[in-house]
């Protein structure tokens, strides 16, 4: 067998395991800290196996990508590094516990601009691998997965202990850095292999449209959701069913119809015209609060935003009155002063808060476009996926998860073709 067919071989095995191993997202002791789930180490090496096929080999390269996919990531990288360039002022002299603003703002752009590039690595890979092998390796991820779940509602969720805790904490041990004993606010909850239960919605919404066409697995997907005990979850499904079920004008209306009033809640909220007794809801002080924050600093920094990897220090300066009525308050504001790592709870406000709204845009207006251009299989499959994808993040602070970035590179292929709804 040749050395560079075997080589092939490697790296898609190694592609084809990061993606069985998604579910494991954000707290894993066996990874570097700085890699944060294994998929990605995994998808790493399957690039640099893939490098050396083709430098081995005699042939050119064949990739699935086109040159209008190449310019779009390089013009998306000059608004990382225009974005960076801007702030150099503004945010690259603060300084922290931990560095000042250029320490950060570097190694973020840099880690940006390589989530991005790497989107045309997953697109290749995807169609190499191919639509069945594809799905058949989600959907032994989600049975992998449901199976801790249902272990979880053994030793938590059942008001009964049947078995000892210490044999399912000793399963915790292996699979989180951060243990569910020390987790009590969490407790009744399940997770799975996440880091926490809002961390665990993404992976449960990157996985659904690759199950679809298997009914048990669609009902067993339904348990967990409800397991959660997550509103982003329930509202990221209710959006989702209907997305997909609803007729398209309809769904567009809805849309527009549901983001402004969202928009309008958040506004009214943050200038106490909506009151609410945020003392009684601590958690839920802390997250609005943050994405109230999110959007203040996205209007006030619209086209550049505040530089790469520096929402963490200034989503804090914005923090609404209701925000500081939670006990947590001082903490989170601690984190944004010292460290830069206050979170935004919305990875998709994260991104838009770093680089501005004009490469977001940008974004948007490529993939339809490329989407006009061809006929695509199940647009509407498509679409509610997206969407939920979107509603999901909210909860997630970083955009590092894998399985936002296979959807990108799905939806640049404009086809998302790999779902036989119909089996």
């Amino acid at each position: 067998m040749p050395m560079t067919f075997k080589l092939k071989r490697i790296s898609s095995l190694l592609f084809l395991t990061g993606i069985l191993l998604i579910p494991f997202y954000n707290d894993v002791p066996f990874v570097p800290p700085f890699m944060r789930s294994p998929s990605r180490f995994l998808f790493i090496l399957s690039l640099l196996f893939f490098i050396l096929e083709g430098l081995l080999s005699n042939k050119k390269w064949k990739l699935f990508i086109s040159y209008q996919d190449v310019i779009f990531i390089l013009v998306i990288c000059c608004f990382v590094g225009l974005s960076l360039i801007v702030n150099l002022e503004y945010s690259g002299y603060i300084v922290g516990d931990k560095g000042n603003g250029i320490g950060f703002m570097l190694p973020a752009a840099i880690s940006l601009c390589s989530f991005f590039i790497f989107s045309l690595y997953y697109k290749h890979m995807l169609l190499v691998i191919g639509p069945p092998l594809l799905c058949k390796v989600v959907k032994f991820s989600f049975v992998l997965t449901f199976t801790y779940v249902l272990l979880e509602v053994v030793f938590y969720v059942l008001p009964v202990r049947i078995i000892d805790i210490s044999v399912m904490t000793f399963l915790e041990s292996i699979f989180h850095d951060r243990q569910r004993v020390l987790l009590m606010e969490d407790m009744r909850r399940v997770r799975g292999f996440a880091f926490e239960p809002s961390y665990f919605v993404p992976v449960l919404f990157f996985m659904l449209p690759f199950i679809l066409n298997n009914r048990s697995l669609v009902l067993a997907w339904c348990l967990t959701v409800i397991l959660t005990f997550s509103p982003t979850a329930y509202l990221a499904s209710l959006a989702f069913w209907f997305m997909y079920k609803a007729p398209k004008t309809l769904n567009i209306m809805v849309i527009f119809i549901v983001s402004v009033f969202i928009c309008l809640f958040l506004y009214f909220i943050s200038v106490e015209v909506i009151v609410i007794p945020w003392n009684l809801l601590s958690s839920s002080t802390i997250r609005i609060g943050s994405w109230v924050s999110s959007l203040s600093m996205i209007y006030n920094n619209i086209f550049f935003g505040v530089g790469p990897g520096m929402s963490g220090y200034w989503v804090h300066m914005y923090y609404p009155e209701f925000f500081y009525s939670s006990w947590e308050a001082n903490n989170w504001i601690s984190l944004g002063k010292n460290e830069f790592s206050a979170p935004t709870f919305a990875s998709i406000l994260t991104l838009i808060s770093v680089i501005g709204v004009l490469p977001v845009f940008y974004t948007v207006l490529y993939m339809v476009l490329k989407s006009s251009k061809k006929k695509v299989n199940n647009n509407r499959l498509g679409t509610a996926s997206i969407v939920a994808m979107l509603i999901s993040s909210f909860g997630v602070n970083d955009y590092s998860f894998a399985g936002f970035w296979i959807f990108f590179a799905i939806t640049m292929s404009a086809n998302w073709y790999c779902y036989d709804i119909k089996k």
